[in-house]
């Protein structure tokens, strides 16, 4: 379910963001998620643009967990990951999480792609 389209990246593979848009609100998220697990979506998977720059992302996970999704997950890039937002989506029930590395260097295709350094993965695997 995309939650925002706005991204921090501009992969020229991908047609799910921009530069501009605002968070879908919180309310239409929960009211989709609702009617999502009324007619029997068994997990979620939160994506965008870049879902991080949500700023309701916690409280839209924690109503994943409320609503008894078996499986709650989230896409991102990974390039607002630091130790204190790993706790909170944690601490919200965060399942799972996908972390999107398209490449060491950017090219035509990945551009703006962040520098994955061997601390972000260390913080990563840590938490």
């Amino acid at each position: 379910m995309v939650v925002i389209r706005r991204c921090n990246l501009s992969c020229g593979y991908c047609s799910e963001y921009d530069k501009s848009s605002d968070p879908v609100p919180v309310q239409v998220l929960e009211d989709r998620l609702r009617k999502l697990k009324e007619l029997g979506t068994f997990g979620i998977s939160l994506t965008g643009g870049e879902p991080t720059l949500h700023p309701d992302l916690p409280r839209i996970i924690r109503t994943c967990r409320k609503l008894r999704f078996y499986r709650t997950s989230m896409i991102t890039n990974g390039f607002f990951l630091n130790p204190e937002m790993i706790e909170t989506l944690n601490q919200a029930g965060l399942q799972k999480m996908q972390i999107s590395i398209d490449g060491v260097h950017g090219n035509e295709t990945t551009q703006n792609l962040p520098a994955f350094s061997s601390s972000m993965i260390a913080t990563v695997r840590s938490n």
